[in-house]
């Protein structure tokens, strides 16, 4: 095995702020992140 496989994951970004939840995104992606989903605030993700 030569490395993390990230493809499968799923992920939830939380932040009120869009800028950084881009960032963190952006940088999921760049891991091989495919699902991702964003939310504004913790009650909204609930």
């Amino acid at each position: 095995m030569t490395g993390y496989r990230f493809v499968r994951l799923k992920l939830l970004v939380v932040d009120d702020n869009s800028h950084m939840r881009k960032l963190v995104t952006t940088i999921l992606q760049a891991f091989g992140v495919i699902q991702i989903h964003e939310s504004s605030s913790g009650e909204n993700a609930w």
